[in-house]
């Protein structure tokens, strides 16, 4: 899926966390099986792969690295079956029972560094951009808040469809703002194409 350049490295670790397990005898005796699943297909399709990839239909736990919209169409329909450990950065404020997200979150991820670059670079006039889902609105929020108290100013927001692949009009409408900097929450091939 979208998040599919961290895969590689995110299965890898699976299998390296497996392999030390499995020298002690697994968990509680019980060997582990990594499946995966891919989740840039649509959401009622991952849904479906994930009931059958686990033997009943459940998997013991889940472990995502995707976009914070299926993490909130996952978990509404798993509603604490099994535990959900969510890797990615995120937005914060998940609460529901048997979500372990373990990614940080705009107010940890970006106060420090934009008051830092504020204060070295002087660069105080800032676009943002993003992918137009919960996350990139909430880190877009976040980074406002964190440059204006370190005295800058957001000069021009914008969010895009996940599937947007040109951004020669948004580099335009940038320039046409006076932008010294952008602040960019665009995700996967997005990020890669802007």
């Amino acid at each position: 899926g979208i998040l599919g350049l961290m895969g590689p490295s995110t299965r890898a670790a699976a299998m390296m966390a497996t392999a030390d397990i499995e020298t002690d005898g697994g968990i509680l005796g019980r060997p582990i099986v990594v499946r995966t699943v891919d989740a840039g297909r649509a959401p009622t399709q991952v849904l479906r792969d994930i009931r059958r990839a686990a033997p009943d239909g459940m998997p013991d736990l889940l472990v995502g690295t995707h976009p914070s919209y299926l993490r909130e169409y996952l978990a509404r329909r798993i509603e604490g079956r099994f535990a959900y450990v969510y890797t990615p950065y995120y937005e914060g404020d998940e609460r529901r029972s048997g979500i372990y997200p373990i990614g940080e979150t705009p107010d940890s991820q970006l106060r420090p560094p934009f008051g830092l670059i504020i204060r070295r670079t002087g660069v105080k006039r800032w676009y943002v951009i993003g992918h137009d889902y919960v996350w990139p609105r909430q880190a877009g929020r976040t980074a406002g808040a964190a440059i204006a108290d370190a005295g800058g100013s957001v000069v021009g927001e914008h969010y895009v469809s996940l599937r947007r692949s040109s951004f020669a009009d948004d580099l335009r409408a940038i320039a046409a703002t006076g932008a010294e900097g952008v602040a960019c929450f665009l995700i996967g091939q997005g990020a890669i194409d802007f």
